[in-house]
């Protein structure tokens, strides 16, 4: 996936991580390092988010929040939601 040795990113992969979820930062200012990779919280990227929190490993710094369904997630949903719908009904 990245050649990190040569410090060379998959764009591709990065643009995946990009659609799988939404990376938010939990601080607002400074900067930090990992290895050769710096990254300004402020007017950090997605993409930058992405990396750091995928490849680097920096959970504890970055949230991320999914907008894919997974299979138990749309289960859950459609029976709220027929649920909603016998309760309205009566």
């Amino acid at each position: 996936m990245c050649g990190c040795s040569d410090n060379i990113v998959n764009l591709e992969t990065l643009k995946i991580y990009t659609f799988m979820g939404i990376y938010t930062a939990k601080y607002k200012s400074g900067a930090s390092f990992k290895g050769d990779f710096k990254i300004f919280w402020a007017n950090a990227t997605q993409e930058d988010l992405a990396y750091a929190y995928e490849e680097l490993g920096m959970t504890k710094v970055i949230e991320k929040t999914s907008t894919i369904k997974t299979k138990d997630e749309s289960k859950k949903e459609s029976k709220k939601s027929s649920k909603k719908s016998s309760d309205s009904k009566e």
